[in-house]
């Protein structure tokens, strides 16, 4: 015979007389419908012409607008990766040299550090920041562009990117 506790807190015995039986388990996750929905904000800057210096750094130049909302329960975001893509140079960090992720006000920094990638994916770990279930938070991101001292020149670009692929390499918990 089986004994298990049901969902209202019954114990239950069950003497089937078979040997083998089979049953479903469920996340709290996907049995409550949790999520993390990620949408693209009006916010978000159009393809744009930045001027930049060519001894100082840029600091601060807005790549990217989007919202983050909690469904089901409350959700702690860890790690939140950001993809860029840089054209016109063989790296992306020899555009920008930091990347910042605003999420509700609270800023986190990664130093940008790639391998001849044009495509990188930078992932700001340790975040910690709770969104509330039904809460939706805005994410601002922003780069530090390097001074123009011949590592880039005019027309290069550098766009960031968050999608359904960076989404599901987040780490969030309920």
């Amino acid at each position: 015979s089986v004994r298990y506790v049901d969902a209202q807190g019954a114990s239950i015995t069950d003497t089937t007389g078979t040997d083998a039986f089979a049953w479903d388990v469920n996340t709290f996750a996907s049995a409550s419908d949790v999520g993390l929905k990620a949408s693209n904000s009006d916010e978000s800057p159009d393809a744009q012409a930045v001027n930049v210096d060519l001894n100082d750094d840029t600091n601060g130049v807005e790549l990217l607008v989007f919202t983050l909302e909690a469904e089901g329960s409350d959700v702690e975001v860890k790690d939140l990766p950001i993809t860029l893509t840089a054209t016109g140079v063989a790296d992306v960090d020899l555009i920008a040299n930091t990347l910042y992720v605003t999420i509700d006000g609270e800023e986190y920094s990664e130093t940008i550090s790639t391998s001849s990638l044009t495509t990188a994916t930078v992932t700001f770990d340790d975040i910690d920041f709770t969104i509330s279930e039904g809460e939706e938070v805005e994410v601002v991101v922003t780069a530090d562009i390097n001074d123009q001292d011949g590592t880039f020149g005019d027309g290069d670009t550098l766009a960031a990117s968050f999608t359904e692929s960076n989404r599901v390499m987040a780490d969030a918990e309920d």
